[in-house]
Order: C-alpha cells, then structure tokens, then sequence
C-alpha cells in the first residue's frame, strides 16, 4: 500500500506539480515554475474552504434564524429563548454572546430572566436572505470538492500549456 501510495505522489509530482517552461523563450520562467501549483492548489483549496464556511453559516447558524423568523420574534416584546425554538446548543450560545456575524442579525433581549433574542425588524429581510437554507447540503459540498479537485488537475495540466501558446503568440508579434 505504502509503495503504491508514493508512485501515485511521484506520479503527481512529475505530470502535475513541476510544470515544463523549457519552450518558452520571450520570458523568465523560474519563479513561476516554482509557485504556478501552489497558486493553483491555493485557489482550488480556497474555494472550497469558502463553501465549506458558506455551508456552515447557513445551515448551522442560520438555523437560529429562520427559526426566529418563523416565530415571528421581530421584537423584544416577542422575543424567544433558544429552547423555545429548539436551538438551545453550547456552540449557538457562544456565538450570540460574541460580536460576529450572527450576533449582527440576532440581537438579545434585555426584558427578563431568561436570555431571549429576536430578529431587528429593520434587519429581518437581510438576515433571511443571508442565512437561507443552502441546497444539496452536504452533497452539495461533496460536489464542489469534486469539482474543485478536477479543476485543480486541469489547471495544472492546461496553465503550461496557454503560457506555451501565449508565448508563441508573443514570439509572431516580434517577427
């Protein structure tokens, strides 16, 4: 398994990860021979850790939202607590006591014993719109990291080679 495992990262390596500029002549490509994969892996990886961040402001703590939302609590006077609205977890309670982005939407109301919070009346369409329900859920996020590894691959596989014809096209202005 382990040998199989590093033909597969030499494999990757060579055909992949080490891009061949010997043909372009109009421009120095050493600094871009070195950095090319790692700009292309860092945008692939950066697009799915911004989905994976989407994901998880929609679904998890958007939860609290459109919960609120469909309690109709727009105001302290109709303000709930998390266990009313079945969103009573550590980690939503530690996000409402901290200033962020759901704590922009979700305000706290200062009426009674128990915490209750409410949607502003002023921010209840941007909050419903920011924290709708994401379609596909997890299969969506599956798709994209599918996505984003094949582009990956053809990025890397492709770039060479439209800076090889880009070159070439530089080349016949010249002449």
């Amino acid at each position: 398994m382990k040998e199989s495992y590093s033909e597969l990262v030499a494999y990757l390596k060579e055909n992949y990860f080490s891009p061949d500029f010997s043909g372009i002549n109009n421009y120095d490509m050493t600094d871009i021979t070195r950095f090319l994969p790692l700009m292309v892996v860092g945008l692939c990886v950066g697009i799915f850790v911004a989905s994976c961040v989407y994901y998880y402001n929609s679904h998890f703590l958007g939860s609290v939202v459109r919960a609120l939302y469909k309690a109709g609590a727009f105001s302290t006077d109709s303000a709930k607590t998390l266990s009313e609205i079945n969103c009573n977890k550590k980690a939503i309670k530690n996000k409402l006591c901290k200033e962020n982005l759901l704590s922009r939407y979700v305000k706290k109301a200062e009426n009674g014993v128990e915490e209750r919070y409410f949607i502003p009346e002023e921010d209840k369409y941007v909050a419903e719109k920011r924290f709708k329900a994401v379609k596909g859920g997890v299969l969506t996020l599956f798709i994209i990291f599918v996505v984003c590894l094949f582009g990956c691959f053809a990025l890397l596989f492709a770039l060479p080679q439209f800076l090889q014809l880009f070159d070439n096209a530089v080349t016949m202005i010249k002449s």
